[in-house]
């Protein structure tokens, strides 16, 4: 049965990275609509739709330079782990921030190899995002890992 309510912005976009993530693990559309279907109890229509959505933003991603793919991925980790601070989610803050480490040490990787980039530009170095965990830990805003 389908549900009859609209979906937060947030949650529509974490349905469209969960599309995304598993057409690019090479699910056939028709098992993404199923998926989706059964998951988030729509209708194949408006499933068809979600997965019509997420090639589109598969698009759009695909034509960023690096660098702006991982701003836009960052700002999105960014956005949930406030979100999680403000609804006192320790745990979900924390995962997140370690999420967050991970991609800057990622990023850094990538983006020095990637002749693209300007040479001026300065990357997030990992000890101060582990300095930020940390006093974020002692001061009890996340439970240590």
């Amino acid at each position: 049965m389908p549900s009859s309510q609209r979906v937060t912005q947030t949650e529509y976009q974490r349905r469209m990275d969960i599309l995304m993530a598993l057409r690019a693990r090479g699910l056939a559309p028709s098992h993404l609509v199923k998926i989706a279907c059964q998951e988030w109890k729509i209708s194949e229509r408006q499933a068809k739709r979600y997965l019509q959505k997420a090639r589109q933003q598969e698009t759009v991603l695909a034509s960023q330079s690096l660098a702006d793919r991982y701003t836009t991925l960052l700002n999105r980790l960014n956005y949930i782990y406030q979100q999680a601070i403000q609804l006192r989610d320790l745990e979900l803050a924390r995962r997140t921030a370690s999420d967050l480490l991970q991609v800057f040490q990622q990023q850094r990787k990538d983006l020095l190899h990637d002749s693209a980039i300007q040479p001026a530009a300065r990357l997030v170095e990992a000890h101060e995002l582990e300095a930020l965990i940390r006093s974020l830990e002692e001061d009890g805003c996340i439970e240590p890992a």
